[in-house]
């Protein structure tokens, strides 16, 4: 038998047990391999891609979504003006204080726009079924808002229930907000989902639209749930009509013929005047384009009443719906900020 040169085994040993070396490892730089791990953990589609894929995907069936949303604005879910009416405490001129508060709350915790509308329905639907008591109705559009966000919002934007209170100027303990939230929604046989001025605004009629448009029918939309001849109507028809008058006043697009589009339209142009202080300093933020701007020169006051035939002359007194003291004696709801405006009361 031969023997293996000792150079010659030293040789087989270091081949033998030399570890085998990757050809990527050996040559590719470490910042490269990282950067290829962060493209394998990275999510296959971006957020870019999920807004194109969902535009295309809403635009494909648009028709059918507009059919069905048609179809529930008709159904028994949504409010009654009549009912209201019959509140043994509640007054509509309580109704812009409450508004104007939730508009407030709304800006504060940047909730998407739907919110708000989805809010005030579950207000009119929840009052058009239970009695509520004045020092109440404060407590029912804070949970009716607190029900909305959970349902349209991110988490993050969710108020908690401290922070529900604060708003409130501690006028109710904690509890209170979960009880009236189950109770809200045992109403309404948990049915939350009803469509608003916003969705029909949003499916229909937004992404054809500039954003001065779209801004200025939002700003119709939010005018029209502080009164009650706004209540009743169908959510779209509300939509379309806003819509069409922000086209005429940005763009000179005549409006519709139809008589319940025309009468909307000159219903909206009859309150303009009656816009509180907080809608209006709202619409005139750069983030909504400034649109009260184009509202100055639309149609002189001459044409427009002060105060509908409908509604019986109240006197315009100064009251600071900032005061905490107000929540407890007489249930009238106060913003988040001590501000004075020019309020109606009987």
């Amino acid at each position: 038998m031969k023997r293996i040169s000792p150079v010659l085994s030293r040789g087989i040993s270091k081949k033998r047990y030399q570890e085998p070396v990757s050809p990527l490892s050996k040559f590719t730089p470490p910042t490269v391999l990282f950067e290829g791990v962060k493209r394998l953990r990275a999510p296959l589609h971006t957020a870019s891609m999920d807004k194109r894929m969902n535009a295309k995907d809403e635009a494909e069936y648009r028709e059918d979504i507009l059919d069905y949303m048609h179809a529930l604005e008709k159904s028994d879910t949504g409010a009654n003006a009549e009912m209201m009416d019959l509140q043994p405490e509640l007054e509509w001129f309580m109704r812009p204080y409450l508004v104007d508060f939730l508009i407030e709350v709304h800006s504060q915790f940047k909730m998407s726009p739907q919110t708000l509308h989805l809010a005030v329905l579950l207000i009119d639907r929840y009052v058009s079924k239970r009695i509520v008591f004045k020092k109440h109705y404060q407590l029912v559009g804070c949970c009716c808002l607190w029900i909305a966000s959970k349902y349209e919002d991110a988490k993050d934007k969710v108020p908690t229930v401290r922070e529900l209170r604060t708003m409130c100027c501690n006028a109710y303990d904690e509890d209170m907000f979960t009880q009236m939230e189950g109770h809200i929604l045992s109403t309404l046989s948990w049915k939350i989902g009803h469509p608003t001025v916003e969705s029909f605004l949003m499916t229909e009629f937004v992404d054809r639209d500039d954003k001065k448009t779209s801004s200025l029918a939002r700003f119709f939309c939010e005018l029209s749930i502080f009164h009650r001849d706004f209540v009743s109507l169908h959510p779209s028809t509300i939509a379309r009509a806003a819509m069409q008058l922000s086209r005429h006043i940005t763009r000179h697009i005549r409006p519709c013929e139809l008589p319940e589009i025309a009468s909307t339209i000159s219903a909206l142009l009859k309150l303009l005047p009656q816009a509180s202080a907080t809608l209006r300093k709202k619409y005139s933020h750069p983030s909504f384009a400034s649109v009260m701007s184009l509202l100055e020169p639309v149609t002189p006051k001459k044409y427009i009443p002060r105060i509908s035939l409908d509604t019986p002359p109240r006197t315009p007194t100064l009251a600071s719906v900032g005061n905490c003291d107000r929540v407890r004696g007489t249930g009238l709801p106060t913003p988040p900020s001590d501000e004075c405006y020019t309020v109606y009361e009987d």
